[in-house]
């Protein structure tokens, strides 16, 4: 896996065990998935780790965003692990 830190901030690479390694090695921070559009599935339970992430952020003390163009680009079961929604300027 291709991870590229900086201080407190690191950067990985896409890769299939991903999610799965954050989930196991990360903690006590803020955790942004930017276009997530590109790698959620419409199952999120097809992406190793995701499912972990989303429904045990609070015992991790982790601050989960994802950033999508649309709320449609988010499969709906996202919805069912959202304590907080964020919306601005959309043309959707």
């Amino acid at each position: 896996m291709g991870i590229i830190s900086w201080g407190n901030r690191k950067l990985f690479e896409k890769e299939d065990d991903t999610f799965e390694h954050i989930f196991q090695n990360y903690h006590d921070g803020v955790l942004m998935l930017d276009d997530c559009k590109q790698y959620m599935k419409a199952n999120t339970t097809q992406v190793p780790g995701l499912t972990d992430i989303l429904i045990e952020y609070r015992h991790s003390m982790i601050d989960v965003f994802l950033v999508v163009h649309g709320p449609g680009q988010l499969p709906p079961k996202i919805w069912d692990h959202a304590s907080g929604v964020i919306v601005m300027a959309t043309a959707r």
